[in-house]
This record gives C-alpha cells, structure tokens and sequence, in this order.
C-alpha cells in the first residue's frame, strides 16, 4: 500500500507543473487580446487633406495687390498695374493703364505721380522721365520709366493670359483699382465673363470713376496662380429711352497690343523714340480717314 501511495504521489507531482503551465498560456493569451484590444481604440482617424488647395480671391489679390499702382495727375486720378520690368538689366519698368487715365495729361506734358500705396512709396514723372505707348481705340496705354531704387515693386511678373488664348463667357474674373468714392484704398471687385471681343470681354460688373486702368486677372486651375486677363477700361451703362439707367457692363482691354514692343526695348531714349513713331503713325491713319 505505501507503494501505491508513492506511484500517485509522483504521478501527481509530474502532472501540476502541466497544470501550471496551461494556466500561464490562458493568462498571457487574455493579456494579449486586452493590448490589441486598447490599440484599436485609442488609433486616431487621419482626414483625407487635398493635395492642392485651390487659390481664393483673397490670395489671389494679395498676390495682384503689391502691382497695383495709383496714377494722380491734374486732372484727376486713375489705376495702373506693374507688368513686368524690361531692358537692359531689367532697368524699365512698365505700367499698363487706360488711354484716358494719360491722354490729355501726356499730350501737354503734364507730370503724373506713380502712388505705391502698399509701401507708401512715390514717384513724380515729368513728361523726360517717361515714354508712354497709345493706343487710342484700346482704350489701353502703358508708361515706361527707368525704375527708381526707392521704389518696391515686385521682380517678378504676374503672367499674360497666353498669347491666342482668352476666356470663354462665364469664367470667374475680379479687377482691384481706387475709385473716387475712397481714392485712397484699393478696392477688389468681381464679375464674369458676358461675352469675348477679338481679344477684349464685357463683364458684368461696375467699374467705378477711378479704377479705370486696374489690373482684371483670373486664377488659372493649372498653375493655381492668377493671370492678367487685361485692363479694365469702361463702364457701359444700360440706358432706358426715359434717360434714366440700369446696370450694365465694364469693357476689359488686352494687353497683347504692346506686348511685342516692349520686350524688344532696351533703354528709356529707345523707349521714347519708338512711342514717338508709333504716334506719327497713328496720326497719320487718323488724317488718311479725315480725308
């Protein structure tokens, strides 16, 4: 009998460490899903970000807003944009306006003072600091003057609509300039595109007094930049047989005109004998058609 009793004995003794050990493996299973069990929960969701964030209006016009330029003259004022600088070491600078903003101003040698409002900077431009280039059916003008150390306009231009190219009706456009009602700060306005004219467009928006000459420009999807699409020249109101008026249209003038001309200048003379002979020839055409 003391026999047997050892035999059970150790047979029990062999048979609890098995015990032991299935009892470690349950433990460390349940701990294991407990730890899974926490990371799922507490993983965060991550938003789906959009590679490209489209450009708004307000980005673009910061982007215009350090082009734009207030021309005061005698007579009054208007709006005009820095399109690039041109010449030897890029030392022209070039600002595109409408004809009327210069056109008596300039035939009487009158100065015109060139108002960076976006660092307060001027510069007061007598008929020998300038060539300016007309173009009298356009509605369109641009000034080249040699650019001043003091005077902080940006290196780089904003792009032209692309030569051949131009905006179908219906496409988003906006125009900044300082009209007469708060000549003193640049206002931003918006519109579409009614319709394309060999070049130019009507819009349907306002083009105040004294924003004739601002920059219209657009956002590109492609560069996801704004665009020069021209200068925005005339108001065209939508008179009633009464005499009284409803809202209409604003004309916007292509650059594309000058464009050729300019990028070919080397100096200020240069500049100003070649305006000198685009106006006999305009002059000419004019008395060809008198006759």
């Amino acid at each position: 009998m003391a026999k047997a009793q050892k035999k059970t004995t150790k047979k029990a003794a062999k048979k609890a460490p098995a015990k032991r050990r299935t009892t470690k493996r349950k433990t460390t299973a349940k701990k294991t899903v407990k730890k899974t069990t926490k990371k799922a929960v507490r993983k965060p969701l991550q938003p789906q970000i959009p590679k490209k964030i489209a450009l708004t209006w307000q980005g673009a016009l910061r982007l215009v807003n350090d082009r734009v330029v207030k021309l005061n003259t005698p007579r009054g004022h208007g709006t005009g944009f820095h399109i690039g600088n041109f010449g030897t070491n890029d030392n022209l600078c070039a600002i595109a306006t409408a004809y009327h903003v210069v056109d008596g101003v300039h035939e009487w040698g009158e100065p015109i003072k060139v108002v960076h409002e976006a660092t307060g900077e001027e510069i007061l431009l007598k008929e020998k600091d300038r060539a300016v280039f007309t173009y009298p059916k356009k509605d369109l003008a641009v000034m080249l003057f040699v650019k001043p150390k003091k005077f902080n306009l940006p290196k780089t231009q904003i792009e032209l609509i692309p030569s051949g190219s131009y905006l179908v009706p219906g496409v988003d456009v906006a125009w900044c300039g300082y009209p007469g009602l708060m000549s003193g700060q640049l206002c931003f306005f918006h519109g579409f595109i009614s319709c394309h004219i060999s070049g130019d467009y009507l819009i349907d928006g306002v083009a105040i007094n004294g924003v004739s000459g601002g920059p219209v420009f657009y956002i590109d999807a492609n560069s996801n930049r704004p665009k020069i699409a021209g200068v925005i020249t005339a108001y065209i109101p939508n008179r009633r047989s009464s005499g009284d008026s409803l809202p209409g249209v604003s004309m916007i003038t292509s650059i594309a005109p000058c464009e050729d001309t300019i990028k070919s200048l080397r100096s200020l003379g240069e500049a100003k004998k070649e305006a000198a002979e685009q106006k006999k020839d305009e002059d000419k055409t004019k008395d060809t058609k008198g006759e």
